[in-house]
This record gives structure tokens, sequence and C-alpha cells, in this order.
């Protein structure tokens, strides 16, 4: 009889992650003997095999941290980490950090950015066609535009107006075309004339003249998908008061004005608001669907598929 193989255990410093082997747990041709640490009749080469770490996480002190996002920031293809955060202390009080990825696998001292008095959100996409991934900025009453100098350093903005509002949603993506990014940002007016206004990408980094589009009540979210299949990205808000998706269909590269799409169902209409979306393919069938979040409750919202906009009844 073979001795019986010992388990090995592997320890990882920093990263958290599990190891797949080829066989994902089904029976492959091995040598005789070859370990089966769970002893449950599959040679562990042949099974994902579970994997004591160790981690040594590094901390900052940030106070009250707002949002964190990962992108590739410097072009060496590993993620930094782009984060915002407030201060009361810090005068103005918003703050947006980068922490750019090392070699080691760990992340260098933050490079902290200027804010302003209010931070929304942030978006990200190569504006100025460098190849270096540049960061937008929604602030209070404009939108910034902060280039890259490829080495993950960001320049002085520029700024673009808006209409001024109580909150904000911003989305990125080739709306007219012609492979330069475009912006959108969904508007929730604090007079109630809630819009998605529509920049164009003019090239160079440079932003057209701001295009509003009149949405339903108290947007919530902003994203662009390709609803109908055509090939160009359509514009999709999330609107909390009137319990409704507004979409602005893409014609060629234009939108049109907001059609209005209800996310829920007509009874449960007072009982549910979103708050959140999400686009996807979500049942397989090539068609984009959307989920709409609202508490701890989810609405998903599937695509008719016919090549047109339309959709489904929403299931909560």
């Amino acid at each position: 009889m073979l001795p019986k193989p010992r388990c090995r255990f592997l320890y990882v410093s920093s990263l958290l992650f599990c190891t797949l082997s080829p066989g994902y747990g089904q029976n492959c041709d091995v040598e005789a003997g070859a370990e089966d640490c769970n002893e449950n009749g599959v040679a562990d080469v042949c099974e994902v095999v579970p994997i004591s770490l160790e981690l040594e996480p590094s901390l900052f002190e940030m106070r009250t941290p707002r949002q964190v996002y990962a992108v590739d920031l410097n072009g060496d293809g590993a993620l930094d980490l782009v984060a915002t955060n407030v201060d009361l202390r810090e005068t103005p009080p918003y703050r947006i950090w980068v922490f750019l990825h090392e070699e080691s696998g760990s992340f260098a001292s933050p490079v902290i950015y200027d804010g302003g008095v209010r931070l929304y959100a942030l978006a990200f996409a190569d504006a100025d066609g460098d190849g270096d991934t540049d960061v937008f900025a929604i602030l209070p009453e404009s939108l910034s535009m902060l280039p890259n100098d490829g080495r993950g350093r960001l320049g002085k903005p520029t700024s673009y107006p808006v209409t001024d509002s109580r909150k904000y949603w911003i989305a990125v993506g080739d709306i007219s075309g012609d492979g330069r990014p475009d912006v959108v940002v969904s508007i929730d007016s604090s007079d109630g004339n809630d819009t998605v206004s529509f920049f164009e990408n003019a090239g160079n980094g440079a932003l057209g003249k701001r295009m509003d589009f009149v949405v339903g009540s108290s947007p919530r979210n902003v994203t662009v998908a390709d609803l109908d299949a055509d090939g160009d990205l359509d514009v999709i808000t999330l609107n909390q008061n009137s319990a409704d998706l507004s979409v602005l269909k893409n014609e060629a590269g234009s939108l049109t004005g907001a059609e209005s799409y209800s996310y829920v169902a007509p009874d449960s209409k007072d009982s549910f608001r979103g708050d959140d979306l999400l686009a996807g393919d979500f049942d397989g069938d090539g068609a984009t669907d959307l989920i709409v979040r609202g508490g701890t409750r989810m609405a998903v919202v599937l695509n008719r598929s016919d090549r047109t906009i339309g959709f489904r009844d929403p299931v909560i």
C-alpha cells in the first residue's frame, strides 16, 4: 500500500485568493498515490483547493471615507485605488485620495487632491485620447475633468457648469459614436426641474455644450447601456419619486426625449422606491436588463429582447 500523502497548506501574504485546479472537482488522469487531502476520492490537482491565509492589511486614516474605486491610473496593468472622503476639520472638507499599486502587492502612500466643498461621485475614462484614464468629478454646480499624466498623477481640473441640484449622479460612455467618452449627469434639481445633462466629448479632453433632457421626478442614478441592440448607448435614469425609469433612446449618436417605463408593479408602487440601478444581461438572452434596488428589496426588469426599447413586467 502506498503511504498516505501529507496535506500541504499555502500561506500567502497580503493577497486573499483561492487557486483553481484544471479539473474543477472532476476526475482526471493522475498517477497512483496522488494527494487526496480531504479524502473525497478526487485528487487535489483535480478540484478547487482551500488555502490557509495570512493577511497583512495596510491602514490609512481617512476620516469618513465615502466611495472607493478600483482603476488602473498609471497604466501598469494593476488596479490602483481611488477614494473620496469628507473631513470637516479641513477647508474645503472633501478630498480625492489616490493609492497607486506597487510591485510588492501593497499600495503606496496616497496622493491627496482637493475635492471641494462637496463631492458627489467620480467616473473614469480616457477623456483626451492619450491612452491614460482621466477622472471626472461631479461637484455642486460643476462637472470637472482631472487629466492624468500617465503616471497616475492628476492635473489641474477643467470645469463645466451644471444646474443647481440637491444630488447628482454621473456616467460615461461613447454616446455620440465617435470613439470618445461622453458624459451624462442626472440632476435631482432643487427647483423640481429634474434633468439629465449630456456633455459630448469634443476631443483633446474638452467637453462640448451641455444639452439638458427632462426626466422623471427625483432621479437617483444614471447609467448608459444599449437597450435595443442597435449598437448605440442609450441613457437610463432611475427616478425615485415618480417610481419609474426614464430612457433617452440613442438615435445614431443623438439622444431623444425621455420615455417613461415602470420598474414596479402598480400594486407595489407605494411600498417600493428604488435608489440604485444596475444594467446587464441577467437572463442570458443577449439583451440588456435592469435591476433596481430599493432598501432591502430588488426589482428585476427584463428586456423584451425584440430589438426595441421595452420591458417585461417587473419582478420584485
